[in-house]
């Protein structure tokens, strides 16, 4: 079947995290091609040099996704986050951005990359840094919606070509949304990951994510489902709540042996959000010492009418600063607190998240770091 992919990547709206209608309907239709590695390197299966860095380590540069014709409130957000990148000592590397730079941002400190995209969900197309002795290099998974938006599943391989480092592919499809690692060993996910790569069995899944991230341990956590209310409700139960399923919309590693949780008081959510906190601190942080993870909690709400899920563990650690999201309707200093108590060597910036967290992401979503190299 060819399939237009022109179509799917809109000038003057945002394109949602999930699948449209449309789109589910293609993806329907097509049961999932052979997706060939595009590297001329397949990932190297001596994962124990491998080590893929906590978002809490130093970085580099930030990366964003802008699009010709942006709505104004959008484009003020990427702004935004753009600016609280580059004062806190990291490069703003913005494909599709503005030719000229962006207002507040040192020229200096601007890269504008020219890379044809979909939309702007960065974090879960983006590429996976790594380390492997003294090389550096990209992991670039399947994207989850690579069929429709394969511009967008490209873009890992492509950066790595302007970079001038490995690109190394693989055939499991997992969002960066869902991949959580704390830099020694552990990787945190939900299960969807599963239910994504049905040609798998769970075995097969865990090996492939200890070749790929050179990890040792695999967590795995549930996520809220939607009710029979949600317009994408699936009667076998697997359509998410929040629209990801992702990790990164309830949790967040911001320190070594540290973790912010979201509760909520919402059904859907409630239940899976008390088994993550309970099962992180539980957890020993490693295996050398007797220390649990601290857990600190944080208020999150889902709005029944827009279907939406407002979480404030969607940010972005930028070396000493975190930005993290505010809503119009949330308690924003309240999340600022925890923030403050559980990372008090940073200094916290909060950004107003409102139009991207109804498309199903925040500024974690529209961002993806480049460590230090």
């Amino acid at each position: 079947m060819n399939t237009s992919i022109s179509v799917f990547s809109y000038q003057n709206e945002v394109l949602p995290i999930w699948a449209t209608l449309e789109e589910k309907n293609i993806e329907q239709m097509i049961y999932r091609s052979i997706h060939n590695p595009t590297s001329t390197e397949i990932l190297l299966r001596n994962s124990s040099n491998i080590r893929v860095p906590a978002e809490f380590e130093e970085v580099s540069a930030i990366l964003l996704t802008y699009k010709k014709g942006l709505v104004d409130n959008m484009k003020f957000l990427l702004d935004n986050i753009s600016i609280s990148v580059s004062e806190a000592g990291a490069e703003v590397w913005a494909i599709g951005g503005p030719i000229f730079g962006i207002s507040g941002v040192p020229l200096e400190m601007y890269k504008n990359i020219d890379i044809i995209s979909n939309s702007f969900w960065i974090r879960d197309y983006g590429p996976i840094p790594f380390y492997m002795n003294e090389d550096f290099g990209l992991i670039d998974t399947v994207y989850r919606r690579y069929i429709t938006r394969k511009y967008d599943d490209m873009i890992p391989c492509e950066l790595a070509k302007m970079m001038n480092v490995t690109c190394f592919d693989t055939t499991l499809i997992m969002d960066g949304g869902n991949v959580m690692v704390d830099g020694i060993g552990n990787l945190f996910m939900t299960n969807i990951t599963y239910k994504w790569n049905v040609e798998m069995d769970k075995e097969e899944v865990d090996n492939e994510l200890r070749n790929i991230f050179g990890v040792k341990n695999i967590h795995t956590f549930e996520y809220g489902l939607a009710t029979p209310s949600h317009p994408y409700y699936k009667p076998e139960g697997h359509y998410p709540a929040d629209g990801t399923g992702h990790i990164d919309m309830f949790a967040k590693i911001v320190a070594p042996c540290r973790v912010i949780v979201a509760m909520s008081y919402d059904e859907i959510m409630k239940e899976v959000l008390e088994k993550a906190a309970n099962y992180f601190s539980k957890l020993l942080c490693h295996e050398s010492h007797s220390t649990f993870y601290e857990v600190f909690r944080i208020r999150s709400w889902f709005d029944h009418e827009k279907f939406v899920w407002y979480t404030y563990t969607n940010s972005l650690i930028v070396n000493n600063v975190v930005i993290i999201p505010s809503y119009d309707e949330g308690d924003n200093e309240a999340a600022i607190e925890v923030y403050k108590h559980s990372m008090p060597d940073k200094k916290i910036v909060s950004i107003n998240t409102d139009v991207s967290i109804l498309h199903g992401g925040s500024i974690h979503c529209l961002t993806r770091q480049i460590p230090k190299m």
